[in-house]
């Protein structure tokens, strides 16, 4: 369970605890006001509970602000730690393969890209344990430059077997995945580690939040029933891609 998730849930905790002890009170409050000769005491005792009610709900909403932006904040130092990351996908595995040279062959004879970018590459190296299908390759460039030409060729991987994705962490990746479910996989795509969604009326949003996410599956419910289903697979391959740690990348290369 990741830090936000945790912090959620005891957030989650508080707010039952406190719903549970004031429904007992207001319980308590109703069953004593029936008697006439202590009306005066609970009107005095039944405001100060509604003062003392208002201000623990204000607080739990204050808490839960400042857990959105702590979780917001560790999440932005996590995306900018792999900037200079991509993802390689249905690039076929091999005992003693090198990597390298098949990173290399990929970037110049597919995507065009200019050899500065080949010889850029600073860490490579597959993700997970190995497996049946073909992992994912983690490659770190020296500099954003050549991590950004090889990202905005990477259409030129369509109808192919392989395709390049950003790094997503966790949080990122799930609402990634919750935005593909509702708008379409043809009207998401991430951007600089953010979700970026073409809504119905032909705006773009950027978004980082599931905060962000609700108020426009809201007022756009209508999935977009005309687009295709995700390649099987896809969804698995690459949230295991985003929950693995940066511990393997290498040294961070800001």
């Amino acid at each position: 369970m990741d830090l936000y998730s945790k912090l959620s849930t005891n957030m989650e905790d508080i707010v039952q605890l406190f719903q549970s002890r004031m429904g007992d009170m207001e319980k308590s409050l109703h069953q004593m006001s029936s008697s006439p000769s202590r009306q005066q005491d609970i009107t005095a005792l039944n405001r100060e509970y509604h003062d003392f009610k208002t201000f623990i709900w204000k607080s739990v909403s204050l808490l839960k602000s400042q857990i959105e932006l702590l979780s917001l904040g560790l999440d932005r130092h996590e995306t900018a730690s792999r900037r200079k990351v991509l993802l390689l996908h249905g690039v076929p595995e091999s005992p003693n393969e090198n990597l390298k040279e098949s990173i290399a062959k990929i970037l110049n004879e597919q995507l065009k890209v200019t050899n500065q970018c080949s010889a850029d590459i600073s860490v490579s190296h597959r993700l997970g344990s190995k497996q049946a299908k073909a992992r994912p390759i983690l490659v770190r460039f020296h500099n954003y430059s050549a991590r950004n030409e090889v990202w905005s060729k990477k259409t030129a991987l369509k109808g192919t077997s392989t395709s390049i994705s950003e790094f997503l962490i966790k949080s990122r990746h799930d609402l990634f995945v919750e935005a593909r479910k509702h708008f379409g996989i043809n009207k998401c795509w991430t951007s600089e580690g953010k979700v970026v969604i073409l809504l119905p009326d032909q705006s773009r949003r950027k978004i980082e939040l599931k905060s962000e996410l609700h108020p426009l599956t809201t007022k756009f419910p209508v999935k977009d029933s005309t687009q295709s289903k995700p390649a099987a697979g896809t969804d698995k391959t690459t949230k295991k891609a985003a929950t693995m740690t940066t511990r393997r990348q290498g040294p961070s290369n800001k």
